[in-house]
């Protein structure tokens, strides 16, 4: 190893007139950073949200692009509510999706960006009876994402980990937890789970993965719809595993509290079992 500078430059200098709001993502060419942006005061603060299942305040945002290569910042576009979550495309260049952050329950969670034009609209127009969260690109097309059912009122409608195709905008359902009375091995901790809350795919498009408000990771095949539970008892505080594929699609990172009762994290690697590819 030599010294991190020998590893390590500035791309550049932020403003001070800007601060970074729900992360960044770096293009499929690597040439280009796409990043989320607020004001620096509280005073620019739009339409504040009240109600106390909101944590955090809405606020104006946007994208801004950063050139790797010379490190000049240009504006993209703004948005009026908080900007959330930025993810660029590991697959299509000039591609992004991103959120309406709250911290909770948003009118209209995810957002499409098309760098090119400089555009962005809805990804997935969702009901007032929905709560969506957590959405990650999956494959070219494809982006997976979360309709909870943790909370009664909402097992009235359909949930789970869903796809939205970008290009056409059909919608599927991939699937929900196990049930626990027709899993009864495992019934106790399903009935703890509830309900999906991260997602993730594998970028061949047959797996999806998910954690549970237990700390369980299932995969679902989304093939033929098949559910394997993978892995129980990932609790940390607050406690999501937040699951993510390997590039060669056989294993699943996930962040875990299970040997310390959630006082302390360890990054884990889980085997996907050969036999359930099928």
């Amino acid at each position: 190893m030599k010294h991190y500078s020998e590893y390590e430059r500035v791309v550049a200098e932020w403003p001070d007139s800007l601060r970074v709001s729900g992360g960044m993502g770096l293009d499929v060419e690597e040439d280009m950073l796409f990043v989320g942006v607020a004001p620096p005061q509280a005073d620019d603060w739009v339409n504040p949200i009240d109600d106390s299942e909101h944590r955090i305040k809405n606020r104006t945002g946007g994208i801004r692009s950063v050139n790797v290569h010379t490190g000049e910042i240009n504006f993209v576009f703004n948005v009026d509510f908080t900007m959330g979550h930025v993810q660029a495309s590991p697959f299509v260049t000039r591609e992004i999706v991103f959120c309406h952050e709250t911290g909770g329950d948003s009118p209209q969670r995810m957002w499409f960006g098309d760098m090119v034009n400089n555009t962005y609209r809805p990804l997935y127009i969702e009901s007032d009876y929905e709560w969506v969260t957590h959405e990650t690109i999956a494959t070219a097309d494809h982006v997976y994402f979360n309709v909870l059912s943790h909370l009664d009122p909402l097992r009235k409608k359909p949930s789970g980990i869903f796809s939205v195709n970008r290009r056409t905008g059909d919608v599927r359902v991939l699937g929900q937890v196990l049930e626990p009375d027709k899993n009864p091995e495992y019934a106790d901790v399903l009935r703890r789970g509830r309900s999906f809350w991260h997602c993730n795919g594998s970028s061949d498009g047959y797996w999806a993965v998910g954690d549970d408000f237990a700390g369980n990771v299932s995969l679902i095949n989304v093939k033929n719809g098949r559910i394997h539970l993978l892995t129980t008892g990932h609790m940390m505080k607050p406690d999501h595993a937040h699951p993510y594929f390997s590039t060669d699609n056989k294993r699943v990172l996930i962040q875990s509290g299970k040997f310390s009762e959630g006082k302390r994290l360890a990054v884990m690697v889980v085997d996907i079992p050969e036999e359930w590819r099928d």
